[in-house]
């Protein structure tokens, strides 16, 4: 768990607030979520014109160099998977070719992995992928402030739980009560009718 000066977060809820933000700040530009399963391409998510968004949360709280550490590894580990899956993202992606690579994660320790994803910016760009815009492609560092203006709302949606049970766990007396609930609805309705009609 991360806390932040927005609350805490662990892995799930920072996608889940991420998805969020992104879906309404890129409304515009027709965002679309890309789901973990069956596979992590390394994106978690584009828009049409060209933004790629990968959002992360470490499971603790580390040092500085730790901090660093982690983020470089992952940015690494992720960008790394935009070549080993180029065929599976080309036929996501269209003819959309990414040219801003987004990694968001709540907070950063040292500007050093903003020099880190200016390296890999230029690594990416040697491999001549044909799902990436060569000419303008960025790796850009964000943490939590690049959610705003929806983080806010974006949080508060993902306290909310709905808990939705399957009918099979439904017992046999809740099913019969339902069932004379609905008769009884259904013998007002025709009496009221029946009432009118006279």
């Amino acid at each position: 768990m991360i806390k932040t000066e927005y609350g805490t977060f662990d892995g799930n809820k920072w996608e889940s607030v991420s998805q969020l933000c992104f879906k309404n700040n890129f409304r515009e530009e027709a965002y679309q979520e890309i789901k973990a399963t069956p596979g992590d391409f390394g994106i978690e998510g584009f828009t049409r014109t060209g933004k790629a968004f990968q959002c992360y949360c470490p499971n603790e709280h580390y040092s500085s160099k730790e901090l660093y550490d982690n983020h470089r590894n992952k940015i690494t580990k992720d960008l790394k998977k935009l070549r080993t899956y180029e065929k599976q993202l080309k036929k996501i992606l269209g003819s959309t070719k990414i040219n801003k690579w987004y990694f968001v994660t709540p907070n950063y320790a040292k500007n050093e992995i903003v020099q880190h994803c200016t390296q890999k910016k230029e690594e990416v760009k040697s491999w001549n992928l044909s799902i990436i815009d060569n000419d303008n492609f960025e790796v850009i560092f964000e943490n939590i402030d690049f959610l705003h203006p929806y983080l806010k709302t974006a949080i508060e949606n993902s306290n909310i739980k709905i808990d939705i049970v399957p009918e099979n766990q439904i017992v046999s007396n809740d099913k019969l009560k339902w069932k004379d609930s609905e008769i009884s609805l259904i013998e007002n309705s025709q009496s009221k009718n029946a009432h009118h009609l006279n």
